[in-house]
């Protein structure tokens, strides 16, 4: 089992100071959290919400990576279809060649459906814009003179530079819940990201017999899949509940508090459970 951190960046406050702040502390966080030997760092997508300040993945996670050696670094995740694909393709590559190959590429369609307004994007084509761009990004780091002809995105012969370090790319993670979703987990993930408020050891332990005979009747490598877990309790008998499950990474969410706080909390988890 292997142990995670979700850092949201809320910002609570009135006063705009406090942002300087809680991007500061997201970065202590990541530090101990690599002491204390947690196996990675996720952090969420959000615009023009309180509810979480990193709009743009890359900086942040550019600026964890250098501040680090060895904790990967994922997207917690990038909503798909607010993205140009080939400028995300590119960005994901020199994120992963910046952190030396520690990248997780984590994707979703988003629930907000107020953002999709926000970007003049229809909340009722996420599914089908969330296949489009990950079609296309897969395709672009893994095929010199890329083509696609979607609905909404039109490629002719593409190569695109930089190219990913990770070979043929970093872990895709797909966030999903429900039996379609786990289809599309299937069609072109390389792990699952399912959330402990909808997903019981139950419905994962279901799940991933499920997505083991997708990959195979897919032709598809499982041995290396990964079901990581966001919003787990740092408890020894919940963590070995959704072992057995199948769970093989759980991520725990990170609270906006003081630094000293956040050491408290990391050293009572991996105390816990590490």
């Amino acid at each position: 089992m292997k142990f995670a951190l979700f850092i949201l960046a809320s910002w609570l406050e009135k006063d705009t100071s406090a942002q300087s702040r809680i991007y500061d502390e997201a970065l202590e966080q990541v530090e101990f959290a690599e002491e204390l030997g947690f196996d990675s760092v996720w952090v969420a997508e959000h615009h023009s919400s309180r509810y979480g300040i990193f709009p743009s993945l890359t900086p942040i996670l550019s600026y964890m990576a250098a501040r680090t050696k060895k904790i990967r670094i994922g997207t917690g995740v990038s909503v798909l279809p607010f993205h140009n694909p080939i400028r995300l393709a590119e960005e994901a590559a020199m994120l992963d060649l910046l952190s030396h190959g520690r990248l997780e590429f984590g994707v979703g369609r988003g629930s907000a459906d107020y953002e999709y307004g926000n970007f003049k994007v229809e909340f009722d084509s996420r599914d089908e814009r969330t296949r489009e761009v990950l079609d296309i990004i897969l395709g672009l780091w893994t095929t010199p003179e890329f083509s696609y002809n979607g609905k909404y995105h039109q490629i002719e012969k593409l190569t695109i530079a930089p190219t990913t370090l990770q070979q043929p790319h970093p872990p895709v993670i797909v966030a999903s819940d429900g039996d379609q979703a786990i289809a599309r987990v299937a069609d072109f993930g390389d792990g699952w990201m399912a959330h402990a408020a909808r997903s019981t050891p139950d419905a994962i332990e279901a799940g991933r017999r499920r997505l083991e005979r997708l990959f195979a009747e897919n032709g598809r490598d499982f041995s290396r899949f990964e079901v990581t877990l966001f919003g787990g309790k740092a408890e020894r008998a919940t963590t070995r509940t959704y072992a057995d499950a199948g769970v093989d990474r759980i991520v725990y969410l990170a609270r906006e508090e003081a630094p000293e706080a956040t050491v408290k909390r990391l050293e009572r988890w991996a105390a816990e459970v590490l």
